[in-house]
């Protein structure tokens, strides 16, 4: 069976067509991952946990654990209250 380039090219146009189409249609494992972590209790919880634990950094208003140095060096402002004011953790 002999096939025309032009064939050929439609053929491999169309299959990489419909791949993306495919990638496109999948949901991102990103905002999966965030969907669940926020509607599970347990993970909600165990990630508070954790930032609190690790966390240098918590927002001057609000108490919210933000990271180490670095990481809340890039939260413009706190995604619970809006403050722009980190404080260091003080630990015993």
């Amino acid at each position: 069976m002999s096939v025309s380039w032009e064939e050929l090219r439609r053929s491999i146009k169309e299959v990489i067509r419909e791949e993306k189409e495919l990638e496109n249609s999948k949901p991102n494992v990103s905002e999966i991952t965030t969907e669940h972590a926020c509607s599970c209790p347990d993970c909600y919880c165990n990630i508070i946990k954790e930032m609190n634990r690790k966390s240098d950094y918590i927002c001057q208003n609000c108490g919210l654990p933000l990271g180490d140095k670095a990481f809340a060096e890039k939260i413009e402002k706190c995604p619970n209250c809006g403050s722009k004011e980190a404080k260091k953790v003080e630990r015993e």
